[in-house]
């Protein structure tokens, strides 16, 4: 027999699990819960202006799936990109001893067919790294650059994200016959 305190737990624990499904609650990580890894592939990544658009979109098409899987795309993903640089921290000469990078990305995901839109939304990341002195500018190089490529990897894993929460919806709009419109993150 349970005692009191584990039926109040027990009680407690499937009042929230009810709660959570009545308000439309999905866990998005759950098996089949996100979009298939077949739409997902269906997605051609437009090219992005400079460097860090080249590395953002390698990184995007790696984790939505488009290695060349002969998926014809049904969606187009256009992404404008933009980086800032900030002194966060000087020295009482106005030294800078440590920066932050940041890099926005606004997405937006366009249907082939009918040129039917999901987004725009966009997604930010920031990483930060120690300056030297100007006798070890190599030093500085190499740690923004890496500081650049963390965030960059950052920024891919949440627009994957968003995409599959967006086709995701555009999926269940499709099934529910109210037909796509516009979704923001």
């Amino acid at each position: 027999m349970l005692s009191s305190e584990r039926r109040c737990r027990a009680f407690v624990l499937a009042a929230v699990l009810g709660l959570a499904t009545a308000c439309g609650f999905e866990p998005l990580h759950r098996q089949g819960a996100g979009a298939s890894a077949e739409a997902l592939a269906a997605i051609d990544v437009l090219p992005i202006g400079d460097r860090s658009g080249q590395l953002l979109r390698a990184e995007l098409r790696s984790r939505l799936g488009a290695r060349g899987t002969g998926t014809a795309a049904a969606w187009t993903l256009a992404i404008t990109l933009s980086e800032s640089i900030a002194d966060v921290l000087l020295e009482e000469t106005s030294f800078a001893t440590r920066a932050d990078l940041q890099i926005t990305a606004t997405a937006r995901l366009v249907r082939k067919s009918d040129n039917a839109t999901l987004g725009p939304s966009s997604v930010m990341a920031t990483g930060s790294y120690n300056v030297l002195s100007a006798e070890q500018e190599y030093a500085n190089v190499v740690a923004e650059q890496r500081a650049r490529e963390d965030a960059i990897r950052l920024v891919a894993q949440d627009l994957a994200l968003l995409v599959s929460v967006w086709l995701r919806r555009a999926h269940r709009d499709a099934a529910q016959g109210t037909g796509l419109t516009d979704h923001e993150n």
